[in-house]
């Protein structure tokens, strides 16, 4: 299963064009929903309207929303992902465009929502798992085995190496505050693999993510 199908939020509230700001207000109060996702009458994303956008487009220039259109106040076109996108692809058009909840969509039709913070806990899973495996093999580089599919230590090392390129290059597209910590934890990471076996220069899989 894709990263992106896998992390993405099944559960999210939808809004037709033709309801009014008042309703979407409503359903966002009801749902303690901070985006609704706008659909058009053939079900496919029409745009997206957030609270934000209530706060700015209508409490922000005194209109009345009770009877406005969702149409004249929603974000379009709508900042999207596909199921089968690349995740680190994804997050670098989140950080582009200044958002944290990006759409996704199956044949123009949404079918979940991509948080950030999902997918920075997501991130900060894999690389604890990764620390640990780094960890265990420098502390016992002979009792410890990691799975592998041939079992040497160089394709053992050439896996987590791949592995670190993948979540470095997450993390450059995120551009999170705590990216830093996160690349920092990285670089340990790598230096105690460095100390197991030496890596093989620019063979190492991570530089094909610089």
């Amino acid at each position: 299963m894709n990263e992106i199908e896998l992390l993405i939020r099944r559960r999210f509230e939808t809004i037709g064009t033709g309801e009014s700001v008042g309703a979407a207000a409503r359903l966002m109060g009801a749902a303690r929903a901070g985006i609704l996702l706008v659909r058009d009458d053939s079900g496919a994303l029409a745009g997206v309207v957030t609270d934000r956008d209530l706060s700015l487009r209508v409490v922000g220039h005194g209109r009345d929303g009770t009877h406005l259109p969702i149409g004249e106040i929603m974000s379009r076109p709508a900042h999207t992902c596909e199921l089968t996108d690349d995740l680190a692809e994804a997050l670098e058009r989140m950080n582009r465009h200044g958002i944290r909840r990006m759409p996704a969509l199956a044949q123009g039709k949404p079918v979940g929502l991509l948080v950030l913070d999902d997918v920075l806990h997501h991130v900060a899973g894999e690389l604890r798992d990764l620390s640990h495996e780094a960890r265990s093999r420098h502390d016992h580089p002979t009792s410890q085995r990691i799975q592998s599919t041939s079992g040497s230590p160089e394709n053992i090392l050439a896996e987590l190496e791949e592995r670190l390129g993948k979540l470095r290059g997450k993390l450059r597209a995120a551009n999170w505050h705590a990216r830093e910590a996160f690349l920092g934890e990285l670089d340990e990471i790598k230096a105690r693999l460095r100390q197991v076996l030496p890596l093989h220069g620019e063979d190492s899989a991570e530089q094909g993510q610089k």
